[in-house]
């Protein structure tokens, strides 16, 4: 899949980033990340077919999340994490994601 540059969720534009060495803030290897303040999706250039989607998903799920304002609901992060990784899984064990762009 190739990625796309942005994309709109609930008509707000997110930056989509492929990143060499993605790292958390910690400077742990991470496969991806969102950045709420910056709405940018950023994705480790290493992953590649399932494993790229699906990370995508994941992290487009958590943008998702954030812009649905679910962020001030009091929800525990594990509850977050548990819903977007499952998310991204179903919808990238079920269709094929196609760029329209």
């Amino acid at each position: 899949m190739r990625l796309p540059k942005n994309i709109s969720i609930l008509g707000v534009q997110v930056i989509i980033k492929e990143v060499v060495n993605l790292r958390d803030k910690e400077g742990i290897d991470i496969d991806g990340q969102y950045s709420p303040n910056l709405l940018l999706i950023e994705i480790d250039s290493k992953l590649q077919g399932k494993e790229q989607e699906h990370t995508f998903l994941h992290e487009y799920g958590h943008a998702l999340w954030d812009i649905l304002g679910m962020a001030n609901c009091s929800i525990p992060w594990q509850v977050e994490e548990l819903i977007v990784d499952n998310l991204g899984k179903t919808l990238s064990d079920n269709f094929r994601l196609v760029n329209r762009l």
